[in-house]
């Protein structure tokens, strides 16, 4: 194989870039914005199984550096009753600590990496091989093309126009840094169940917080729908959801001291095709999980080994790349469908909607540990090869 193509340069695209490398075999990434984003997103959480590829890929240190290391979640409701506690070692990060950790280790490991380059077609070649077409006029050609651009990605409009479109949750996420007196968090991530709306909040020693909010609307704003509104309008809506609230809420998205973020949640669980010949979909491109439970960096950071495991142990990349689709399809719609679940809890409607969950949400979280165990205990052994046997 001479060169594999990636499309994004985000969490996907670098770490796939590395684990090609670790498997000999060569790529170059196009990213559609003009130079590095370390400033943009919020941030997210990586749990164990996406913390093992790090560890392969030789990033766990980095990123835990980067980070703040939590041992589970806690919920409440929003008169302060505890519901109980889920097991989940997790590192959250902010987006752009983790996408520019990546990125420079793809960078130091001599991958070259095309800013600008926003992708207008890839076309499969008669004489083998494909094509990809960026709206500056340039192209490249190689022996595959990699989708890691996300749950809007451009290689499936292109690959697979008729392909299933992303689904509107019904909520919506907003989410900001704060600087606050309150106490630590220590070992947990607190996640408050509100009257209105769900908020969710870590502190660290340094007095920082990281927070978000997710809270349901009747119709999608868009995909661009909320990125004209500021700070202003944000807490306005904020200060109405949680006033009936316990007050600390209030005070901690007061003390914001970033801008605050917001943007409707959409899912992808099923796509009937991920992969067309040498054109495959990966991360939020092929199965995208709401944040409910925080599993879309670690699901990409998956996808990113076993693709270059398979390419590495199939000398024929469409069968390399329908293997790895066999290999994974399951296990994401799997995690779609529970992050589905978690999201339809946040926010009952109505008084009688509230008491059932929070009658039922102990139930739910005395089993969190086991029902989780097949997400987060998931390991991929880097030395084993993959197994060419059609029935696996």
């Amino acid at each position: 194989m001479r060169k594999v193509i990636i499309i994004g340069s985000g969490v996907a695209g670098p770490a796939t870039a590395l684990a090609l490398k670790k498997a000999g075999i060569a790529s170059e990434i196009y990213e559609a914005y003009p130079g590095p984003g370390d400033a943009v997103g919020a941030f997210m959480g990586i749990t164990p199984n996406g913390q093992d590829v790090l560890r392969t890929l030789g990033l766990y240190d980095t990123v835990l550096a980067d980070g703040y290391e939590t041992k589970g979640f806690h919920f409440t409701n929003s008169f302060g009753k505890s519901f109980g506690t889920v097991p989940a070692n997790t590192i959250t990060i902010k987006r752009g600590l983790l996408t520019k950790s990546l990125r420079e280790a793809a960078e130091a490991a001599g991958i070259p990496i095309r800013w600008g380059k926003r992708l207008k077609d890839v076309q499969i070649m008669p004489e083998g091989g494909i094509a990809a077409y960026f709206e500056d006029g340039s192209s490249t050609v190689g022996d595959v093309v990699l989708a890691c651009d996300g749950i809007h990605s451009a290689v499936r409009r292109s690959a697979f126009p008729n392909a299933e479109q992303p689904r509107f949750t019904g909520l919506v996420s907003c989410s900001s840094y704060s600087k606050v007196t309150l106490p630590v968090t220590k070992d947990h991530a607190e996640m408050v169940f509100g009257k209105n709306a769900f908020f969710s909040y870590i502190i660290k020693p340094t007095g920082e917080a990281f927070w978000f909010v997710n809270f349901d609307i009747k119709q999608d704003p868009g995909r661009d729908g909320l990125r004209d509104k500021n700070d202003a309008w944000w807490h306005a809506q904020l200060k109405e959801l949680f006033a009936d609230d316990q007050p600390f809420i209030s005070e901690i998205i007061e003390a914001s001291n970033q801008p605050i973020v917001g943007y409707p949640i959409y899912d992808l669980a099923t796509l009937q095709q991920w992969q067309n010949g040498p054109v495959c979909l990966l991360g939020d491109a092929a199965h995208a999980p709401s944040p409910s439970a925080g599993q879309g960096a670690s699901l990409a950071l998956e996808d990113a080994v076993v693709v270059a495991k398979c390419l590495r142990d199939i000398d024929d990349p469409s069968a390399a790349l329908q293997k790895f689709v066999s290999i994974r399809r399951e296990r994401a719609e799997r995690a779609v469908m529970q992050s589905r679940r978690n999201g339809s809890r946040k926010t009952p409607h109505g008084f009688l909607g509230r008491i059932i969950r929070d009658a039922l949400l102990p139930i739910f979280l005395k089993q969190g540990g086991d029902a989780t165990k097949w997400m987060y205990d998931y390991r991929i052994k880097w030395d084993e090869k993959v197994n060419t046997d059609a029935r696996d």
